[in-house]
């Protein structure tokens, strides 16, 4: 299990640590997405769960970048999404 370490100032680096602690624990995987949605779509990746119309029962899944989706952060991120909804 690894953390993330901010050390210094000038400028400040990040760095990944060993750790024993679960609750100070970051999953790789889903580091390593989020930071390539970032670098190559200069966003954070999101996903929506919504009607397109108010009058309409089905739902539309929105993922981004398009590609996140079948990712585990994209699994992530629409399990989030419905539980929220």
């Amino acid at each position: 299990m690894f953390c993330l370490m901010l050390e210094g100032n000038d400028p400040p680096k990040l760095r990944l640590m060993p750790t024993t602690d679960p609750e100070a624990f970051v999953n790789l995987s889903y580091l390593l997405t989020s930071l390539q949605a970032r670098i190559r779509a200069g966003m954070a990746p999101y996903f929506s769960l919504d009607t397109p119309n108010s009058d309409e029962a089905w739902q539309v899944k929105t993922h981004g970048p398009p590609w996140i989706k079948g990712t585990d952060v994209g699994e992530v991120l629409f399990q989030a999404d419905y539980h929220l909804k």
